[in-house]
């Protein structure tokens, strides 16, 4: 291995990926990043010390991280190793110092509250402070589609009672049949086909007002 390679700020790599990084999942690359910083305790981690040792102690940390659980754990170590193996490529590890650490899953997974009809009925006659998110969430509760769906969704993919999207997390085009309700929430149709449907704010601000509201 290049020992001036080595010498990188390993977090320098990691945003340089994040900010080629085009797909749905990038959040839980950014997520990764700063759990991992709040790892190391520090904005500089040396790419040379970062070996099998160091990626089983950083799993064990998010294994028994008190905010994460279910799955969460097991897919931060994935898309971990996903950027290790991409520094690899790039000529900054000769092999994949996690390529040993076995990435099992906990299993402490937890079913996920599903709201009853009365209670989405009581949060549409509670005022929200956000009147596009309280829109944009009942909608998601009618047609089944992920916030990440929802906000890219354009007048372009809805034809009649049908919408038809290719969803971000999955790559796979789906089509939603809309009901009465859902056709309302969608409100009057603009005239650019390519307007997007519901005008959100970023996912921590959606978040941010959902808890308000809810």
């Amino acid at each position: 291995m290049d020992s001036t390679r080595k010498e990188v700020n390993f977090f320098d790599y990691l945003q340089d990926f994040i900010n080629h990084y085009h797909k749905g999942d990038i959040r839980m690359y950014k997520s990764n990043q700063r759990y991992l910083k709040e790892y190391v305790g520090s904005e500089y981690l040396n790419a040379k010390s970062i070996d099998e040792k160091f990626c089983q102690r950083y799993k064990d940390f998010l294994d028994n991280h008190p905010n994460l659980s279910g799955s969460t754990p097991s897919d931060f170590v994935s898309k971990f190793k996903r950027v290790l193996k991409s520094a690899v490529r790039d000529k900054l590890f000769t092999v994949n110092p996690a390529q040993e650490v076995v990435n099992s899953r906990k299993n402490d997974s937890v079913d996920k509250d599903v709201l009853t009809f009365e209670e989405i009925q009581k949060l549409a006659d509670t005022p929200c402070g956000n009147v596009n998110v309280k829109r944009a969430f009942l909608f998601a509760c009618y047609t089944g589609l992920r916030f990440c769906d929802i906000s890219i969704l354009e007048w372009s993919h809805v034809q009649d009672r049908v919408i038809k999207i290719k969803q971000l997390k999955t790559k796979k085009p789906v089509t939603v049949n809309l009901n009465d309700v859902a056709i309302s929430l969608l409100g009057e149709r603009a005239d650019n086909e390519h307007k997007s449907i519901f005008t959100l704010p970023s996912h921590t601000g959606v978040l941010k007002d959902l808890r308000y509201w809810t």
